[in-house]
């Protein structure tokens, strides 16, 4: 955007090859930039999405609320539904590698002298498992 001559136009097919999807305050941002440097954006793919004229600043200011609300509305179901899935005793993450009784032996071993290389190889794990197996995490 640097090399933006003041009162240009900047137009793109989709209003997507400007932001990401869901775009609410990062197409915003952009627009601000734009506009700060007297330049407008025209969407060819999007007729609503055009800040060269009034109409289209409005337009483009009530699709990014809507979309930053449904963005929120998103948000609340997922944390709902994860809520749920922890109540039921859903547990979340990668498994791990080692089991209980696992981690003791590696304990014991290691305690004896057995390098974390060895015990990765007889484990069939990485020597950063190895760690966490030994330092209880």
């Amino acid at each position: 955007m640097a090399a933006l001559d003041p009162d240009c136009v900047k137009t793109r097919n989709k209003i997507t090859r400007i932001c990401v999807p869901g775009f609410g305050a990062h197409l915003l941002n952009i627009i601000h930039e734009l506009k700060e440097r007297s330049c407008g954006f025209i969407s060819l793919g999007d007729a609503w999405c055009d800040t060269t004229n009034e109409m289209g600043r409005f337009m483009l200011t009530v699709m990014s609320g809507i979309a930053e609300l449904e963005r929120d509305l998103i948000r609340k179901r997922c944390q709902a539904g994860i809520e749920r899935a922890k109540e039921k005793g859903v547990k979340f993450g990668r498994p791990r590698a080692l089991g209980i009784g696992e981690r003791k032996k590696i304990a014991e071993r290691y305690g004896q002298g057995e390098t974390m290389a060895e015990l990765a190889r007889d484990y069939d794990v990485g020597e950063a498992t190895i760690h966490r197996a030994i330092h209880g995490r």
